[in-house]
């Protein structure tokens, strides 16, 4: 386990990469380095609508775990 007050892992999801780089890099000196991942999940199930409930798909990540995400419907 790391030190109190120590990060040793952080995730952060944004639109604004550059701009997130720059926000955190001016708060701590920190600076940042890319990390190469093996991307591509598998599509088990196409994305389809579900009338009244939403849109769904179901992945397999490379790893082997699968997943089902959605979006709901707009609420009428």
């Amino acid at each position: 386990m790391a030190d109190h007050g120590t990060f040793y892992w952080n995730e952060l999801s944004t639109t604004d990469i550059e701009g997130a780089k720059a926000f955190n890099g001016s708060l701590g000196g920190w600076s940042f380095s890319e990390m190469p991942m093996a991307n591509g999940a598998a599509v088990l199930m196409a994305p389809f609508d579900v009338p009244g409930v939403g849109r769904i798909c179901t992945l397999r990540d490379p790893q082997g775990a699968e997943i089902s995400i959605m979006t709901p419907a707009a609420k009428e």
